[in-house]
């Protein structure tokens, strides 16, 4: 019994802690102390959610009494960071950091119940704990990893068919930042599949029954304020890092074509009728990218073998975020950790294609930010190529993760195939 349990406590609880150990130590020490990662940094987002977090803890209501661009579950957010002990900032990072953990713990359970070797768990776990180091210590001022963490969660409910708790942490997570509503579509295809379709109707439906629910009492409360939050993000221009962004910075570059670059909505953006335009088009390439990444994964899930239909849901989930990321009016470095829980779960040797273009997609975004993003403002010909590489690299990752039939077997990371059928966890 002792040899059982002690094999057991080595298989299943070793590798979680010694990742949440090297995340810790990552977060904690080279992350605040070597030169690397704290200098030119630009940390001004942590500033304004403690200015919206003290005026709701002096009694405020956000909304009515005060203008914020952020849905009412991120203001929860800064709120509740408020009263954590010591300073705004550091109690803010803490918080990032037991995001960043709880978003490895769900990869890690996803990965063993995708029946993935010890080894290959063990990368996904010990890169994920190193993204601070691979994309910069703008993950502690950012609250992202929020979002990756229910993402993480989310989807292994979903493996596990633990249909409430998948739709309770998309409606949490539509709350904080919209993303979750990207992958709808592709949930209740995966429980039509796995279940039924009454069901997986009821499910979408709860979900976004509860993210209303909880948005009525500020309308209620201040129409207008509400209003100026969806008005907010509706008008504005597409920002400097963005896919139109970059064409257009590319063409300033080698043809010297015009590009407008302005500071306006709290970021750095391209302004002018094209990139309206463009920006407009770009929400229509959404839409049919997340409809038909939906309607995709449900033509295979038809003929899918029981080990092949868990990788379709990965695979149709990762191209979803990607296509989310790609074509939104904002593409701000932080958005990188989104790809942390999904891509790095796909299987077989596109899965070791698409952790290496999660990896380059981090490192190249922190080339150029924050040490030389005013270059970028200034279109400058070399931040222009680390971004327009970054953005293409995303590209690339969209195509490697779209859900396809022809799957290569094997879930080892260089390793002969395992055969053994996934287990729950």
């Amino acid at each position: 019994m002792r040899t059982f349990l002690a094999t057991a406590w080595a298989t299943s609880a070793r590798l979680p802690v010694l990742c949440i150990a090297l995340a810790t130590f990552v977060w904690t020490i080279p992350l605040q102390w070597i030169d690397l990662w704290t200098r030119h940094q630009i940390n001004g987002d942590v500033a304004l959610y403690e200015s919206y977090a003290g005026l709701i803890a002096l009694g405020d209501i956000p909304y009515r009494d005060f203008a914020i661009e952020y849905p009412p579950g991120a203001a929860g957010l800064f709120w509740a960071t408020w009263w954590i002990p010591g300073d705004y900032f550091t109690a803010f990072s803490a918080l990032m950091l037991v995001s960043l953990c709880l978003c490895i713990l769900g990869a890690i359970c996803s990965a063993r119940h995708l029946g993935f070797s010890p080894r290959r768990q063990a990368v996904i776990g010990c890169v994920i704990a190193c993204t601070p180091l691979l994309l910069g210590s703008l993950v502690q001022a950012r609250f992202d990893l929020a979002i990756a963490a229910i993402l993480s969660w989310m989807f292994y409910a979903a493996l596990t068919e633990r249909w409430k708790w998948m739709w309770s942490l998309a409606a949490v997570g539509i709350l904080i930042k919209l993303i979750p509503l990207a992958l709808i579509p592709l949930l209740v295809v995966w429980q039509l599949r796995r279940r039924d379709l009454r069901s997986a109707l009821i499910g979408a439906g709860s979900a976004i029954s509860v993210a209303i629910l909880a948005v009525v009492p500020f309308i209620l409360l201040s129409p207008s304020g509400m209003w100026y939050m969806i008005n907010y993000n509706a008008r504005r221009p597409p920002q400097l890092e963005t896919v139109i962004a970059t064409v257009m910075l590319v063409a300033h570059t080698v043809a010297n074509t015009p590009v407008e670059i302005l500071g306006s909505f709290g970021s750095v953006n391209v302004v002018g009728t094209g990139p309206e335009l463009a920006a407009k088009a770009l929400f229509a390439v959404l839409v049919v990218l997340t409809l038909g990444c939906a309607l995709q994964a449900a033509r295979l899930l038809r003929t899918a073998t029981a080990t092949h239909a868990p990788d379709i849901l990965v695979c149709a989930g990762a191209a979803s975020v990607i296509g989310f990321t790609l074509t939104g009016k904002s593409l701000s470095p932080q958005y990188m950790v989104w790809l942390l829980p999904l891509t790095f779960l796909i299987a077989g040797r596109r899965g070791i294609v698409a952790i290496g273009c999660a990896i380059a997609a981090q490192i190249l975004t922190q080339t150029y930010f924050p040490i030389h993003y005013w270059g970028l403002v200034n279109a400058h010909s070399r931040e222009i190529t680390l971004l327009a590489a970054r953005n293409l690299i995303l590209i690339v990752l969209l195509v490697v993760c779209w859900p396809r039939a022809n799957r290569v077997a094997g879930a080892g990371l260089l390793a002969p195939p395992d055969t053994a059928q996934p287990t729950s966890t």
